[in-house]
């Protein structure tokens, strides 16, 4: 994981996305330091609950990497939504193009 990485976890049973500021390797332990909801958070399994270890914090770059990410997100979605909609429409064209073209063959 990088500084800028991304990644949703669960928080008082919620799942919230936060950025990765820190991720700690070692035998006996293996965690992620996460910023999220103006907070910073100790992430074990992203399955758990994560515990909070300060509050009230703001950080302007994690805060802007997060609405980039979904504004990016929602973009995603718009567009498969869009790609969606135009594959219908093309598909009730074609079939009235054909059901046109049959009956003009009568």
């Amino acid at each position: 994981m990088d500084i800028h990485d991304i990644i949703a976890f669960s928080l008082e049973g919620k799942k919230i996305l936060g950025v990765v500021i820190e991720h700690y390797t070692s035998p006996l332990d293996d965690f992620y330091i996460v910023y999220a909801e103006y907070a910073v958070h100790k992430v074990i399994n992203s399955n758990e609950d994560a515990s909070t270890v300060l509050e009230n914090v703001i950080i302007p770059a994690c805060d802007d990497a997060l609405a980039d990410y979904r504004l990016k997100r929602q973009h995603l979605k718009d567009m498969d939504k869009y790609h969606k909609e135009i594959d219908a429409l093309r598909d009730a064209l074609m079939s009235k193009m054909n059901t046109d073209f049959m009956e003009d063959s009568i």
